[in-house]
């Protein structure tokens, strides 16, 4: 898990938890992915990122969380995309130790377990779409660009729930499908990689 002692610009529990929040219902679109149109796997451009992967955690001087999500940003072609881990200490917090794209100034801040997205998917065990997460976070609302939509898959380590891997459409230029959500789980079960993030 990821050190909690470190989270930087993380949002307070005063600011996270609000009443008249959106119930979470409201903001699912996890049912979609199965209805939308699915692009064809390109298992030549998957199979390129897990070599890409491999590469990096044997070079001594590479960030392997980063390469991680930035495979994420290329192979979802999404707008931003990172990981979330549970602090080590309490596992009261999730940590962003990377993010690619839009949102990657806001690496190395975080939410709190109980009232975030990542929150969710972990008490739901399963992946799930969320369309305008902020309308039931509103402490999101200050992230920039908005999240259109969220596609976070579970992130395992020994059979343990430690965090999510995430994906983000800033506007509606695409939606994710299943095809995304097969890809992240695939590379979020690779067991070299999980252990490799797990002790970076």
């Amino acid at each position: 898990m990821a050190d909690s002692s470190k989270l930087q610009n993380d949002f307070a529990l005063e600011a996270s938890i609000q009443e008249g929040a959106a119930p979470l219902e409201s903001i699912l679109c996890t049912e979609e992915l199965q209805r939308r149109p699915c692009r064809p796997p390109d298992y030549e451009a998957e199979n390129r990122a897990l070599v890409a992967l491999a590469k990096a955690m044997v070079e001594p001087n590479s960030n392997i969380l980063q390469s991680f999500v930035d495979t994420i940003l290329e192979a979802t072609q999404c707008d931003s995309a990172g990981l979330s881990l549970l602090a080590k200490d309490d596992g009261k917090r999730f940590c962003w130790p990377a993010i690619a794209g839009a949102w990657s100034p806001h690496a190395g801040g975080g939410t709190l377990r109980n009232f975030s997205p990542s929150g969710d998917v972990l008490d739901q065990n399963r992946t799930l779409l969320f369309r305008h997460f902020e309308r039931r976070y509103p402490y999101l609302q200050s992230m920039t660009p908005a999240a259109e939509e969220c596609l976070l898959v579970p992130f395992y380590v020994g059979g343990k729930a430690v965090g999510t891997i995430w994906a983000i459409m800033h506007s509606d230029r695409r939606k994710f499908d299943a095809e995304d959500e097969r890809l992240m789980n695939a590379m979020g079960q690779s067991p070299p990689w999980r252990i490799k993030l797990w002790n970076p």
